[in-house]
């Protein structure tokens, strides 16, 4: 029996014993971590159990689209009764830290409460007491898929799952195996999904406000070193200036991630002064996770991030010489 298999096994006697199971992802959750929260917790009430969706904040705006079950609960750490679940999902959580305000739960649960760990990240800590990690899977979401099965789901659980394969691979653009991820898929579209409708949630749809914000990051766009680096960036101010929050330059990055000829593309974004979150894009081979490591972030080897304190301009002169340095140019 496979390792994958022998894991499966003990989630599902762990299911069968429980009753009431808290699912968890990182701080600043992206469409995959939605999304196989949701696909998980929808797998779970086909069972005949209940989950709770534990966030650092509340839901974002830009997710809401994902929220097709009412029943589904979805709260913060500060509403959470922690001694009333069976067990913890961690999911798309690499390292202890980006759990947040879910650490000291997740750490200290005793082993009759299990954390399960299901991710797709390299640098993955393995924390669980049951550690599913794949770092060949394009998502969180497609490890839910390969690892529970058709049988498993449902309409509501085929749609976010969908979705969150749909965010990580930029709508099947990119991932390890291609082939593979349209075979998971592929499970999810025997059920009547509107595809076209989840996209243009995550990469059409923009407001007014948003668009706006996009011309400021636009035209502070910079190519050098014969354009093999771009970077753009944006400041508190323009978010005051716009009256706008943070959810407002969600999916930025992606959106420049295919400038001509540059390899790896940089979005600074300061919301609050002083405080700056850094997301990476390779487009030729360089391993931005292993170059955010070096600022405490992490990710995957063509997308990553990281978070850094300080002035931006000094926050951006400093990883742009690290980057030059890293990259030999």
């Amino acid at each position: 029996m496979s390792d994958f298999k022998i894991k499966y096994k003990k989630i599902t006697q762990i299911i069968r014993k429980g009753q009431t199971f808290l699912i968890v992802v990182h701080e600043d959750p992206d469409g995959d971590a939605i999304g196989s929260a949701y696909g998980l917790a929808s797998i779970l009430k086909k069972k005949g159990n209940t989950a709770v969706i534990g966030l650092n904040q509340a839901l974002p705006g830009r997710y809401e689209f994902l929220n097709i079950d009412d029943s589904i609960k979805v709260t913060t750490h500060d509403k959470i009764n922690v001694n009333r679940f069976d067990a913890i999902f961690t999911l798309d959580v690499s390292r202890e830290k980006r759990l947040k305000n879910y650490e000291d739960i997740v750490l200290k649960s005793p082993k009759d409460r299990p954390v399960i760990n299901i991710d797709h990240h390299p640098d993955n800590q393995n924390f669980g007491q049951i550690n599913v990690v794949d770092p060949t899977a394009s998502s969180t979401s497609q490890i839910i898929l390969e690892l529970f099965g058709i049988r498993a789901l449902d309409y509501n659980a085929a749609f976010s799952l969908y979705a969150g394969l749909v965010y990580d691979t930029g709508s099947f653009r990119h991932g390890n195996n291609l082939k593979r991820v349209h075979e998971a898929a592929a499970l999810c579209l025997n059920f009547d999904l509107d595809s076209n409708y989840i996209y243009d949630n995550f990469f059409s749809i923009q407001s007014e406000g948003s668009l706006k914000l996009f011309a400021k990051a636009v035209n502070r766009l910079n190519l050098i070193e014969k354009s093999q680096v771009a970077y753009m960036s944006i400041t508190s101010e323009d978010y005051k200036e716009l009256k706008l929050d943070e959810e407002a330059s969600g999916g930025f990055i992606n959106k420049v991630s295919m400038v001509e000829d540059a390899s790896v593309i940089m979005f600074f974004n300061e919301f609050e002064k002083n405080e700056v979150k850094i997301s990476f894009r390779s487009n030729r081979g360089f391993n931005v996770s292993e170059f955010a490591q070096k600022f405490g972030g992490g990710g995957h080897v063509k997308a990553s991030g990281c978070f850094m304190e300080g002035l931006l301009e000094k926050v951006m002169d400093k990883v742009i010489k690290s980057l030059k340095i890293a990259m030999g140019l």
